[in-house]
């Protein structure tokens, strides 16, 4: 019984640990799942950030076509500007040469007012040089010789100073904006320059992080092919261990049965055995009840029969001591036949140990073939010696418990009184039969007489 709990108990705990590891397992797959699910996710959001930043590149590429062509144009218009400036230059410098040979002609034409000193003539000659102005430069290096031809001169002279000045501020003026438009131009190239750089810069970073990105994309696919197959085989071998373990909690469930069973049988048997062992415990019992009443009452028999025992040794005693007496009697007479006739009452009562007869009457020397001695002598005695199962006197009737259990289990002790019964000590040959019946029927003194098995002698 132990073994089997034993062996129950092992194969709880196998089951228990076979049950956590499926657990552990189950937990494991759910893991790797997870897992499987978060990589499928990255790669996903590593695939789209890569097609974003390629389509980002491919704006930036764009642009930066875009703005190569601006810059390009912007350097068209600057070239242009820069050769527009220069004919500007040139044509200021020429216009600043004319008007430096007008100043010297009409600081000659001054002089040449004041000896005349005419003064209206001038507006009429500034409005005929005003008329005149398609014939400004042709004629400065040679001054007219008459004073009306000086004075037509200086008025054409005056009137294409004014033209030149009004020119000139508009070259400026055109010079102003030209070297804005160029700082302005010189400004958007250089910001050109550092948003190209900046692209360039952003390029190189996208392109690094495009391929670092095409790295780590390969890196993971690699890693998730892997994981896959490493993530496979692990479910191959935890399916093959399933059903391994399935197969041990199959057995262990048909030995837990079997087990089962052998210990369901096995309580029986004991239950059957106890029952069995209540049964003869119960059976023993009530015969240990028995034999322990029939020790009783044996003990009880042993003690009447010593007692019977020691009474039937008293009476030998007594009945040696009568016979050595009766012999001492014959021989007496046997010497003396003359006693008969003398009367000597007092020699046999003397040393009788029940004293004088209280009947009186002949001694017993005189009586001696007249009636038997022990009816001269003492007290009436009743033998203990009985016929039909009486002992000890006047017993009154037998205990049948007793009668049963001597007959039982006192087998032997009961043999042995008859022998005793039998013994010439007891019994005596030379006494007759009448005074057998004389024992029987009174009882010696210093004698009670017993009823049943439980008196004992006083």
């Amino acid at each position: 019984m132990a073994d089997i709990s034993k062996m129950i108990q092992s194969l709880e705990d196998e089951s228990k640990s076979l049950k956590s590891q499926v657990a552990e397992a189950k937990i494991i797959f759910k893991i790797s799942q997870m897992n499987e699910e978060q990589l499928k996710i990255a790669i996903k959001d590593a695939l789209h950030e890569n097609s974003q930043l390629q389509e980002s590149q491919k704006e930036l590429l764009q642009d930066v076509e875009v703005w190569k062509e601006q810059v390009s144009e912007l350097n068209k218009q600057k070239i242009t500007s820069e050769d527009s400036g220069a004919h500007a230059e040139q044509v200021l410098n020429d216009k600043d040469n004319h008007i430096k040979t007008l100043t010297e002609c009409l600081l000659k034409m001054k002089d040449w007012a004041a000896v005349l000193g005419e003064d209206i003539m001038e507006e009429e000659n500034l409005k005929l040089a005003m008329n005149t102005e398609s014939e400004d430069g042709a004629n400065l290096d040679h001054p007219p010789k008459g004073a009306l031809k000086k004075l037509i001169h200086a008025a054409k002279l005056n009137a294409s100073l004014k033209i030149l000045e009004g020119e000139r501020n508009q070259i400026d003026f055109q010079l102003s904006e030209v070297e804005k438009t160029k700082e302005e131009l010189t400004q958007c190239i250089k910001n050109l320059q550092t948003q190209q750089a900046s692209l360039q810069s952003e390029n190189t970073h996208l392109e690094s992080e495009n391929q670092k990105l095409q790295q780590k994309l390969k890196i993971m696919t690699q890693f998730y092919k892997e994981n896959e197959m490493r993530l496979y085989k692990k479910l191959t071998l935890q399916e093959n261990s399933w059903l391994e373990k399935e197969e041990k909690l199959s057995k262990v469930d048909k030995k837990i049965v079997h087990a089962t069973e052998e210990l369901e049988t096995y309580r029986k048997r004991a239950k059957d055995l106890e029952e069995e062992l209540k049964r003869t415990i119960h059976y023993y019992q009530r015969w240990t009840t028995v034999y322990e009443k029939k020790a009783h009452r044996n003990r009880l028999a042993a003690q009447t029969a010593e007692g019977n025992l020691n009474d039937l040794r008293k009476e030998n005693a007594h009945s040696r001591q009568k016979l050595t007496e009766i012999e001492f009697k014959f021989k007496l007479l046997a010497k003396y036949p003359d006693a008969f006739d003398v009367p000597n009452r007092a020699f046999g009562r003397e040393h009788s140990p029940y004293g004088p007869s209280p009947m009186g009457g002949p001694s017993f020397e005189t009586r001696a073939f007249l009636c038997p001695p022990t009816l001269l002598e003492g007290p009436l005695r009743l033998s203990p010696l009985l016929p039909m199962g009486k002992g000890r006197g006047s017993r009154g009737p037998e205990n049948p418990l007793h009668r049963q259990s001597t007959n039982e289990r006192g087998e032997s002790t009961c043999g042995r009184l008859p022998d005793l019964h039998r013994a010439p000590s007891d019994t005596g040959f030379l006494s007759p039969q009448w005074e057998q019946d004389r024992r029987m029927m009174f009882p010696p003194p210093g004698h009670q007489v017993y009823c049943g098995c439980r008196q004992m002698r006083k």
